[in-house]
């Protein structure tokens, strides 16, 4: 039994012995009132295929954000759109005034296994001006 244990415990771990990549950073910026742009940075990329970055309102329930990013080097830059949600018609329009958002950035392993890169969420106060939407809300009401 104690075998049949630390064999378990050996094939839960080999991904993790495998993988020498360590996230050296992950941050999360608000560009302008739709663009948020996440950087993270990994001191190495083996053992790595890809990364993926989910977004969540409320730290608990997360979706996947865009595609994966292919691993191949140190620094990486993915632009995530929140601020534009689908409107009936194939419009756009700007989303919530005033939202937080969590990002967790997790490791895609060639075996198409994932790990999160770390135990926290960036968090994000996305906020921008009832100016730029009030104006192009008039603007939309004459089109």
């Amino acid at each position: 039994m104690a075998r049949i244990l630390s064999i378990l415990i050996s094939l839960l771990l080999l991904p993790l012995l495998a993988m020498g990549a360590s996230l050296l950073s992950f941050t999360g910026e608000v560009l302008d009132e739709q663009t948020v742009e996440l950087r993270w940075r990994v001191d190495t990329p083996q053992g790595l295929s890809a990364f993926e970055v989910e977004r969540s309102t409320d730290n608990e329930h997360f979706q996947v954000v865009g595609d994966r990013v292919l691993a191949g080097g140190t620094d990486y830059l993915l632009l995530d759109r929140p601020g534009l949600s689908g409107a009936p018609g194939g419009r756009e329009r700007l989303a919530d005034i005033e939202q937080v958002y969590y990002y967790r950035l997790y490791y895609i392993l060639p075996s198409g296994g994932r790990l999160p890169a770390s135990t926290d969420a960036v968090r994000v106060n996305f906020q921008f001006s009832t100016v730029s939407v009030t104006w192009g809300s008039i603007k939309a009401m004459f089109r």
